[in-house]
């Protein structure tokens, strides 16, 4: 029964071919004909890259499974958390009528912020533009 199924597929697949093969010009058939060459000549290469991804994987499974046998426990360090000092309350700002954004922070304002400085690029080009068309 087998035997049959595939011998009608086989069967198909060939009459199939050669119906299509007659229709089709030459350019479209070298495309065709290119297209499953270059499919058939790609698998082996994507069987070696398949065997070699599983192999790695099962190496790097079997060396975490006897790292974890190997490490004894250890304590763990104590975790750091820092916490920024709290603003002061918008209560000591007599003036802010619930504007908790009305007043610096201390912080601010005793370290302040070095001005900001931009570099806009290509603004070496409009600054001899400008000479340029001066003169």
């Amino acid at each position: 029964m087998n035997r049959f199924i595939v011998l009608g597929v086989l069967g198909f697949s060939i009459t199939l071919a050669v119906l299509i093969g007659q229709r089709l010009s030459d350019q479209a058939m070298a495309v065709v004909v290119g297209s499953v060459i270059g499919v058939a000549a790609s698998m082996p290469m994507s069987a070696v890259v398949l065997w070699l991804t599983l192999r790695q994987s099962q190496l790097a499974q079997q060396n975490t499974v006897a790292a974890r046998s190997d490490l004894t426990p250890r304590e763990e360090q104590p975790r750091v958390i820092v916490v920024q000092p709290p603003v002061a309350p918008p209560a000591l700002y007599p003036n802010s009528m619930n504007s908790y954004h009305a007043m610096p922070s201390p912080a601010s304002l005793a370290y302040g912020r070095p001005p900001r400085e931009f570099k806009v690029v290509g603004e070496e080009d409009l600054i001899h533009e400008s000479r340029d068309a001066l003169v």
